[in-house]
């Protein structure tokens, strides 16, 4: 085990600073797309489901009086919802849903209609 040690002193600084550079970008990149994916209270919320669970929860969670359908998701078996969902983590390890922002880029209501006059 003394060798090992040994052998990473040996190792110049600069060469573990310049591999970390990647991780921290990495690390940066996630803590940004879970920011912009990461649903507000108040604000309309993209239930998705990520298995069998989730799909066979759907009915049960958009029938709650706590919420309310406002349309389709734009991803597949999505829907798009107003009130109050479950919380991220129950979502997720009970039910199979994946709650996002539905402002975020593609996360939204499959179409929405503009008034043109």
């Amino acid at each position: 085990m003394a060798n090992i040690g040994a052998l990473l002193m040996a190792i110049p600084p600069v060469i573990w600073k310049t591999a970390l550079v990647p991780l921290y970008f990495l690390f940066a990149c996630i803590v940004v797309l879970a920011l912009l994916l990461t649903p507000r209270r108040g604000e309309p919320v993209t239930l998705y489901p990520v298995d069998q669970r989730g799909i066979a929860a759907m009915p049960h969670i958009l029938s709650s009086k706590s919420l309310r359908l406002v349309s389709r998701g734009n991803l597949p078996g999505s829907y798009v919802v107003i009130g109050t969902p479950p919380d991220f983590g129950t979502a997720l390890r009970f039910h199979g849903l994946l709650l996002l922002n539905s402002n975020a880029p593609g996360c939204g209501p499959a179409s929405i209609e503009k008034d043109t006059r």
